[in-house]
């Protein structure tokens, strides 16, 4: 009798889905040198929300196989949008965006 009293309660007050977050959905390093290799700063995000960036040239590292990443003009991950990519060799110039945003699946 206990048994069939509290499923039908469990059914109905745990969600359908859960949430899952990618806890490194991107990791990488800003630097303010354009060779991205002096003074690096070496970081990583979830995809939890948005993130600031802090000074002028980003390299990524790694990206999770489940996600994509966009750097932003605005503070709020809002404004105009670039994706970057993991390439092992190229550092992009950041000058212009000041936020960060994994997007995961």
């Amino acid at each position: 009798m206990l048994k069939s009293t509290i499923l039908p309660i469990l059914a109905f007050t745990m969600p359908m889905a859960f949430a899952w977050t990618e806890e490194k959905a991107c990791e990488f390093s800003t630097t303010n040198s354009i060779f991205c290799s002096s003074g690096q700063h070496d970081d990583s995000i979830s995809d939890a929300g948005c993130f600031l960036l802090h000074r002028d040239m980003l390299y990524v590292k790694r990206i999770a196989p489940t996600c994509r990443v966009f750097i932003y003009e605005n503070k709020d991950c809002t404004g105009k949008e670039k994706q970057v990519y993991s390439q092992k060799s190229e550092c992009v110039d950041i000058e212009d965006y000041y936020s960060i945003k994994a997007v995961c699946h």
